[in-house]
């Protein structure tokens, strides 16, 4: 499983999506720029923790709210 945050500068999505092209596996978008975040938004562990149970990536999560520019 590879986990990318789609806005993130410190590790860009295209890494992600680069890995993922070389080694295949699951993807887990969050869509913010904030590393980190899945553990403070409760719905986004939620998803991530039913990856572990079930093996299963429904859709990733929002993540924290990316601010308008």
């Amino acid at each position: 499983m590879l986990a990318g945050h789609r806005y993130e500068a410190v590790s860009l999505y295209e890494w992600t999506e680069q890995m993922h092209a070389a080694i295949g596996g699951t993807v887990f978008t969050v869509a913010d720029d904030v590393h980190g975040s899945v553990l403070r938004v409760p719905s986004c562990a939620t998803e991530l923790v039913s990856y572990f149970t079930t093996g299963r990536i429904d859709r990733g999560c929002d993540g924290t709210p990316v601010p308008e520019k």
